[in-house]
């Protein structure tokens, strides 16, 4: 969690939180009664909580207390997880949850009788009920260990077969081979509505373990994919034109060539002079590495920005681009992805978050199951629920009014078309 000290605006950090008896009806599964008003605080035992003294509560007596209601988060018991599920508020504009944390810890410091009990907490932006709905979607889509060997089998043959196709779909683009390839006639939309603030590491860090492959990072089994993304297939076949460069960043970050190809394909559709971090011109200047902490004549490496003459920071290579890219995106998570819930909420927030279309835009496949499964930077056509998305942000800190219709695949769609999972 954030410090606490790091709040973002004006909201109180000692909120007055009311407790109760849970009423008849009441679902701990869902955090919600049976009643209309759909109430969780019974009539007679409302009280402020702040300044609790005395000695350690057990479970029962704790949870006879709950659920805590409060304008910046919500604290109840998931009897299916077994644990306690604290939902925080993010910012109605970016979803930033700094205040929303910094009241969260403020309260159990004024609340020390309930401390042991709060140790196995999930801090989370999700109620109890969309933790379920992903848990659900979990175990909907887990296969059975004969029908993941079959999958893993049928992706080998098709990555197989995209490598051995790719020199005749090359030539094909191009006839005379000492020409490189055009770039594509898609135009690049930039998504981000802020710059994403990190400070890029003095040397790229060595991956703990082998990188996850989009066999363990899509879901299982896959949907089929919708019919608006296959036109862009041959489009995407070129960012295997690039695929050892990604496989070398892939090898120093732990961030899997798949994922880097798609960033590259979203942020520089591919095109080996564009950077992975903006899709800008390699050696350009690169405004979010100057707002996240700009670059020192100091620092040299692969993947580490240099300062430009004029001002500003750049590249060299397209292999610095794409190592910088994988630090940046794995820095989202604390980790490189494992699961197809990390790969969506570390592509929304590398893209800054705010295109998360429910309660902002008329995507209707909502609420959302975990973070970045309504961000058309990740999502889009990856089947037929996820046509008709919306840009929030038509440009960087600039809102689209109304929102508009986004009419390129997303981050994971992309994998998917690139290793002929569809």
């Amino acid at each position: 969690m954030m410090n606490k000290n790091n709040q973002g605006g004006g909201a109180s950090v000692t909120p007055t939180l009311y407790q109760g008896q849970r009423e008849e009806g009441y679902d701990s599964q869902t955090g919600r009664t049976n009643s209309n008003t759909g109430s969780t605080t019974s009539s007679g035992n409302s009280g402020t909580l702040n300044g609790v003294e005395g000695v350690q509560m057990s479970a029962e007596e704790f949870q006879k207390k709950l659920p805590i209601i409060s304008p910046e988060f919500t604290l109840d018991y998931s009897d299916r997880m077994q644990k306690y599920v604290a939902t925080l508020q993010g910012d109605s504009e970016t979803g930033d949850t700094a205040i929303s944390e910094a009241a969260y810890i403020q309260w159990q410091e004024n609340n020390p009788p309930y401390q042991n009990e709060l140790q196995n907490t999930v801090i989370t932006k999700q109620s109890i009920t969309e933790l379920n709905a992903a848990l659900d979607y979990a175990k909907k889509n887990e296969l059975t260990p004969e029908k993941k060997a079959q999958r893993d089998a049928k992706s080998f043959t098709d990555t197989l077969n995209v490598l051995i196709n790719l020199p005749f779909m090359f030539m094909q683009s191009n006839p005379d081979p000492t020409l490189s390839p055009e770039p594509t006639s898609i135009p690049i939309i930039r998504l981000r509505p802020s710059p994403s603030i990190s400070t890029s590491p003095s040397s790229p860090p060595t991956p703990s373990s082998k990188p996850s492959s989009s066999n363990t990072l899509l879901p299982n089994p896959l949907p089929a994919i919708s019919s608006k993304a296959l036109r862009f297939k041959q489009s995407i076949s070129s960012c295997l034109i690039n695929r050892a460069v990604y496989e070398e960043a892939s090898s120093k970050t732990g961030v899997s060539w798949e994922i880097l190809a798609a960033l590259h394909y979203n942020e520089g559709s591919c095109i080996s002079s564009n950077s992975l971090v903006s899709g800008r011109k390699i050696g350009e200047n690169e405004p979010d590495i100057v707002r996240s902490g700009g670059c020192s004549s100091g620092s040299s490496g692969p993947g580490i920005p240099f300062p430009l003459p004029g001002g500003g920071c750049g590249f060299k290579t397209l292999l610095d681009t794409a190592i910088y890219a994988g630090n940046h995106f794995k820095g989202k998570i604390g980790k490189a992805p494992s699961s197809f819930e990390e790969l969506a909420k570390a592509f929304s927030r590398y893209n800054g978050g705010g295109n998360s279309n429910c309660g902002k835009t008329p995507y209707t496949s909502c609420p959302r199951l975990f973070e970045g499964e309504d961000d058309p930077y990740v999502v889009s056509m990856f089947d037929k629920k996820y046509e008709g998305m919306y840009l929030v942000y038509c440009a960087d800190r600039t809102k689209c009014t109304p929102p508009r219709a986004y009419e390129r695949p997303g981050a994971a769609t992309i994998i998917r078309l690139m290793v002929n999972q569809i």
